[in-house]
């Protein structure tokens, strides 16, 4: 005959036994939660990561861009008095470029120009200052505004001396340098204006 007290406390055991979770049950279902969450947490940090990496780099290739059209702007004024050669750059008026030219060789000579007023100043050794944003006019300028991480050089390289007579292959350099997560990068564009006069 079965005992029926001895019967009923074995099975109270047996189901107390299987009935909730043990530790390292508990410990290991934790631990696939908080991967299957920090997954797609990480992947979508570096999405954020890379989309402000993305507005950097189109802005910079804007501001750029801007860079070499405030130069070549100063050479077809220049190019309306009728002067030729290297009096492209060199003509004396208010859209002398001689602030931003530099010989072949030479890698330490760059300006910036001031897209509204459009003076044209020599970079000092330390390097151009940072553009500013001004957010009432939502403009990038260089008078006012809150500095940004930008910073853009212009330089214009032809061949021979500068100034001489006779120089009539010139070539734009526009370069934006800012940092982005403490990495300096940058974006530099060129191009080739050829005086195609007799």
């Amino acid at each position: 005959m079965i005992d029926m007290k001895n019967y009923l406390i074995k099975k109270l055991k047996t189901k107390a036994n299987h009935q909730g979770f043990t530790l390292i049950e508990t410990l290991v279902s934790i631990a696939i939660l908080t991967t299957a969450i920090l997954g797609p947490l990480f992947i979508a940090f570096q999405g954020v990561k890379l989309s402000y990496f993305a507005r950097d780099q189109v802005i910079a290739l804007y501001l750029a861009q801007e860079g070499i059209e405030l130069a070549r702007l100063n050479i077809i004024a220049n190019d309306n008095d009728g002067k030729q050669g290297s009096s492209l750059i060199f003509s004396g008026t208010s859209y002398d470029l001689s602030v931003c030219s530099a010989l072949p060789t030479d890698t330490a000579t760059y300006c910036y120009i001031d897209g509204f007023s459009n003076i044209k100043t020599s970079c000092p050794v330390a390097g151009c200052p940072y553009i500013k944003y001004d957010t009432v006019t939502g403009k990038y300028q260089y008078n006012t505004g809150d500095p940004t991480l930008f910073k853009r050089s212009i330089r214009i390289r032809h061949e021979g001396v500068a100034g001489a007579t006779g120089d009539r292959d010139f070539q734009l350099e526009s370069k934006v340098e800012w940092s982005h997560q403490g990495d300096p990068k940058e974006i530099l564009l060129k191009e080739i204006l050829v005086d195609w006069r007799p």
